[in-house]
């Protein structure tokens, strides 16, 4: 079974574009930081986030790669599929991803008058 995310972070590091295989396609790999939260036994509020590998092939994986940088902000839907790591962690993967550009990390500083909202530590 499969099921449909969707999504908006920021990317933790510049997209990877790169070809695959000797048909000449070509994919681009996004690695997004989505924050949500949760609470502490005791009440208090903690900040916590997942990190999704956000795949996008063809043309529109490379107009990303070329578009988006480290920090930027983006919004993705595509299929999720999950994959253990060597480490055994588990690897949120969205493919057959679409995407669009929300903003870059230095616009949304100037909207905030030139401070980080310190919601990434990356």
């Amino acid at each position: 079974m499969r099921a449909k995310v969707t999504g908006i972070g920021r990317l933790i590091a510049d997209p990877e574009f790169k070809s695959v295989g000797s048909n000449g396609a070509t994919k681009t790999t996004m690695r997004v930081a989505v924050n949500h939260g949760g609470k502490k036994p005791e009440g208090q509020q903690y900040p916590s986030s997942d990190i999704y590998y956000v795949e996008v092939w063809g043309a529109q994986g490379e107009v990303a790669a070329n578009k988006f940088a480290k920090g930027d902000s983006v919004f993705f839907s595509g299929t999720l599929e999950t994959s253990k790591g060597k480490d055994g962690g588990v690897f949120l993967n969205v493919r057959n991803a679409e995407w669009s550009f929300t903003g870059s990390k230095s616009e949304a500083k100037q909207e905030q008058g030139g401070h980080d909202d310190g919601d990434f530590p990356f």
